[in-house]
Parts: C-alpha cells; sequence; structure tokens
C-alpha cells in the first residue's frame, strides 16, 4: 500500500494544524482563568462609598437607613484610627526590636546593606502613603 506523495503532505499539514488548534485552545483556556485586579488600589473613600452602595441595593435601604450606614461607617473608621494611633509606639518599638535582633546576626557587611535595604523600604512606604492620601 504505497501512499502517494500528495497524501502524505495532506497528513502533515492536517497534524501540523491539529497542534496549532490545540495550542490555541490550550491558551485561551488558561488565560480566561486568569483573575485580574484592579491596578490602582481603592481609597477608604471609594472603599466606603462602594460598600455603602451595594448594601443599600442588597438590602433596599431607604435614604434615611444608608445615611446611618454611612455614619456608622465613620464613626467606626475614627475608632479603627483611634486605636491604630493608640498602638503605633508600641508597634514601633517591636520593629525596632526586630531590626535590632537582624543586626544582630548580620556581619559588619551585611550591616551596611542591611541599613540600605531599610532606607529603601521606608522610602516605598512613604510613597504610598503620599499616593493613598491623594
Amino acid at each position: 500500500m504505497k501512499r502517494s506523495n500528495w497524501s502524505i503532505a495532506l497528513y502533515v499539514v492536517l497534524i501540523f494544524a491539529s497542534g496549532v488548534a490545540a495550542g490555541v485552545m490550550g491558551q485561551r483556556l488558561l488565560a480566561s482563568n486568569v483573575v485580574s485586579a484592579s491596578s490602582t488600589p481603592r481609597t477608604p473613600e471609594q472603599w466606603r462609598a462602594r460598600y455603602v452602595d451595594e448594601i443599600r441595593q442588597r438590602l433596599s435601604l431607604d435614604a434615611t437607613q444608608s445615611a446611618k450606614v454611612n455614619d456608622i461607617l465613620g464613626v467606626t473608621r475614627a475608632r479603627y484610627n483611634e486605636v491604630r494611633e493608640r498602638n503605633r509606639p508600641e508597634m514601633k518599638r517591636i520593629h525596632d526590636e526586630q531590626v535590632e535582633s537582624i543586626r544582630g546576626v548580620l556581619s559588619d557587611t551585611q550591616k551596611n546593606l542591611y541599613a540600605q535595604f531599610l532606607l529603601e523600604k521606608e522610602a516605598e512606604k512613604k510613597a504610598r502613603t503620599t499616593s493613598d492620601s491623594r
């Protein structure tokens, strides 16, 4: 059973085409499961507005109820901020102890690199805080 060159070429092309089709379908399957996060983080005000809007719609709140929920969220945020500010000195003390403990296990060269690392992290933190407050 000798096959002609044309039928062999056709089989090769069909095998190649089926490989391409399988690759395309596989790529689409994998790409469709990717979860995309928002590139810009929401500010607390944006989160609050979205939360109030969603709860208003889901629970069919009237204007008075929406206003009260918004007030409750404002009071809660203020309380969170008070607790955060009250605990800030202790959190800083714990962080400073951590830094000193890490320095205790480093060589002199590593200590210099660690100091540079900490400065970079502090600059990143300030940049994040500045962009969050806009």
